[in-house]
């Protein structure tokens, strides 16, 4: 019977775990996404920046 318990319980944390992995491999892409986004946002503006400098010339 002990045996049984803890194997269930072994089991239980082992999902537990999966189900945490998961949501931390979620937001990891989700951040790796945003931060893509942000970086293309940030050559964009710079692009911008050296467009207004030349039409300001």
């Amino acid at each position: 019977m002990k045996l049984n318990r803890i194997l269930i319980q072994i089991s239980y944390r082992s999902d537990i775990w999966q189900k945490v992995n998961g949501l931390l491999g979620i937001i990891d892409g989700v951040s790796e996404t945003a931060g893509l986004k942000l970086q293309a946002k940030i050559k964009n503006k710079k692009r911008w920046w050296k467009e207004v400098e030349e039409l300001k010339r």
